[in-house]
């Protein structure tokens, strides 16, 4: 059974998908207000947590939307992982400020790999005008990690560290893991680059 790349459609921005990667940014607002509440009043967090449910939500659908309905854009391929990276690091880096006991090197393992990606992934677009599409070990490396967070928040309420740790881990070992994927694919993409040139 043979499979075929979706088309891109190099000059819409204004589809359905791409809403929905927007609107995730858009729902840092009522995420982050409500994480701030939660540092004197743990309750709050539960809200907080809800909306971050929302937000992976629209991650899950606009991926599945622009591949039904044929939205796959090049606006697109940026916007949805640049979404996920601004979220993802916002959320982390407010927990982390706001919360002493929230452990800094994760901050440093989770943001600091989104800034290679994204570095890496303004390069090619500007010196190749090549974009690499979303791959699912990157999506559940963001999902284990938006978990980690919601558990963190919610782990006093309802007695979590035990789950927070394991998932801490294995937030760990996705992020790493699906850095080193993104190395790879970039190297073999350079080198197609460059063996196109010799030839």
């Amino acid at each position: 059974m043979t499979t075929t790349s979706p088309q891109i459609h190099n000059g819409r921005v204004f589809t359905a998908s791409n809403f929905l990667s927007i609107s995730r940014v858009l729902l840092l607002v009522p995420i982050l207000y409500y994480l701030d509440l939660g540092v004197h009043e743990p309750h709050d967090n539960l809200y907080a947590v809800l909306f971050m449910l929302l937000a992976g939500l629209t991650d899950l659908f606009d991926g599945l939307l622009a591949r039904n309905l044929d939205q796959v854009t090049r606006f697109g391929m940026i916007i949805d992982p640049l979404a996920d990276k601004v979220c993802t690091s916002v959320i982390i880096v407010f927990v982390a400020l706001t919360r002493t006991d929230f452990p800094f090197w994760f901050l440093l393992i989770a943001v600091g790999r989104d800034a290679v990606i994204f570095s890496v992934g303004l390069y090619l677009k500007r010196r190749y005008n090549y974009v690499f599409m979303s791959n699912w070990l990157g999506k559940w490396a963001v999902t284990a990690l938006a978990l980690s967070v919601a558990v963190f928040v919610m782990k006093e309420l309802w007695g979590l560290e035990q789950y927070f740790f394991l998932l801490l881990w294995l937030s760990v070992v996705l992020l790493i893991t699906s850095l080193l994927v993104y190395a790879r694919r970039v190297l073999v993409f350079l080198r197609e680059q460059s063996a196109g040139k010799e030839s």
